[in-house]
């Protein structure tokens, strides 16, 4: 049990012992691993209008480069307009969709949650700057 004891003291130690650049990285993760999954619920809210009737998705009419950057835009919008949302701030959304979707109590505390990850992100990437 002494043994189990002193292995757990000596993991959290070396957890707290973490450089800057390294806790960096891990609220880098944090916030993408958060994002990923608030668009990926976004994405899935609206899957009903982008199924045929037989149940299979339909392509976007843009397939190819453009449909990727268009895609990619739109979840370029739905991030920063998730972090102005939890910044408290009222961004211009460019759809009822997303305007909804944020609009959500769950959503709304999940995207200040990201805002402030993404603060800290801000902080640390400050701070390693700072280190010679």
């Amino acid at each position: 049990m002494r043994r189990l004891s002193l292995a757990l003291l000596a993991a959290l130690l070396a957890a707290a012992c973490r450089s800057p650049a390294e806790k960096l990285v891990d609220r880098r993760r944090d916030l993408r691993e958060t994002l990923d999954r608030l668009y990926a619920e976004y994405a899935e809210s609206g899957s009903g209008a982008d199924r045929r009737g037989d149940g299979r998705e339909e392509r976007p009419a843009g397939g190819g480069v453009v449909g990727r950057f268009v895609q990619e835009l739109d979840r370029s919008h739905f991030e920063q307009s998730c972090l102005a949302v939890g910044r408290g701030e009222r961004p211009f959304l460019l759809s009822d969709r997303l305007e909804a979707f944020l609009a959500d109590g769950g959503h709304s505390r999940d995207c200040r949650d990201a805002a402030r990850i993404d603060a800290d992100v801000a902080a640390l990437e400050r701070e390693v700057q700072a280190r010679p």
